[in-house]
């Protein structure tokens, strides 16, 4: 079944690639990266809960619910959806755009680490050397093999890695949660806390902006649904198939993604060195599987 887990893992990653071009179109309507924020994983709630009374409503019984579940998906949607978000534009900000990616990127390595401490998951050299070659084929297709282009900021830095922590605790958290949980259900609550929590950074004309233009609201749909809802349920359910580990090594997969993405829908252009670096990443996704057999 660990293949399943792989094509659920490797379809997130794929569809995560198309959060830029969301990005993109809702920054051109003057919104900042708060409520840009905000509107993505409010609007997944929403959409998730829709869906979750028409097809799933069973799935939502009080019974399913006790305080320690409960306190796992507030935590889940404060620090690995709301944080998160607050702690890389705070990272670009201070960093550039480059830097920020490469910080976030170590989110693998942190879910590696906590996965070895919470689910007692034998690490093992072929997953290490995994991570570090998707590691590498990250950092030559953002940076093009230039060390260069890294701005060094202290505080920007430390903001980075903890936005790479928030990253990497989401596999943690949501391996728990789908233990009892429903997964759609469970990724669609975590949006919900994130909500309310972005919802204190934001100014509250937001909404005038949203309901007043449709195509404000159109492209907060695509964003809510194509770059998030769909692809954080396919990456939760992959769990369910193979370690957090593994999904969070293939969830590296976004980068490459969102870089042919860029050349095929933004005229945007992949040089040979770049090349070579999605080759890399997908080389390491490979390991993994390798490093998967043998566990």
């Amino acid at each position: 079944m660990n293949n399943k887990g792989y094509l659920l893992a490797i379809t997130a990653g794929i569809i995560w690639g198309t959060l830029g071009l969301g990005t993109l179109n809702l920054s051109n309507f003057k919104l900042n990266s708060s409520e840009i924020a905000f509107i993505r994983v409010s609007f997944a709630f929403i959409l998730g809960m829709i869906y979750i009374f028409i097809i799933k409503r069973d799935k939502l019984k009080p019974s399913y619910f006790n305080k320690g579940l409960i306190v796992k998906i507030i935590f889940s949607g404060v620090l690995s959806q709301g944080l998160l978000n607050i702690l890389y534009a705070n990272s670009v900000i201070r960093v550039g755009t480059i830097t920020g990616i490469m910080l976030l990127a170590t989110g693998p390595l942190f879910t590696i680490l906590l996965s070895k401490i919470f689910f007692k998951e034998k690490l093992g050299i072929i997953k290490i050397i995994s991570l570090i070659t998707a590691f590498l084929g990250t950092f030559i297709l953002v940076t093009e093999g230039n060390l260069g282009v890294l701005k060094f900021d202290y505080i920007g830095i430390v903001y980075g890695i903890l936005s790479g922590l928030s990253y990497g605790l989401f596999p943690i958290f949501n391996k728990k949660i789908i233990e009892t949980l429903d997964p759609i259900v469970a990724t669609t609550l975590t949006f919900g806390i994130a909500a309310i929590f972005l919802s204190f950074f934001i100014d509250k004309i937001l909404f005038i902006k949203i309901f007043t233009n449709i195509e404000i609201f159109k492209s907060c749909i695509f964003y809510a649904l194509v770059p998030t809802l769909i692809p954080y349920l396919l990456y939760s359910l992959s769990m369910k198939f193979i370690p957090p580990s593994t999904a969070g090594i293939i969830s590296l997969l976004e980068i490459p993604s969102a870089a042919l993405i860029g050349v095929f829908l933004l005229d945007e252009r992949i040089g040979f060195i770049k090349g070579i670096g999605i080759l890399i990443i997908l080389l390491g996704i490979i390991i993994s599987k390798i490093s998967y057999k043998k566990v």
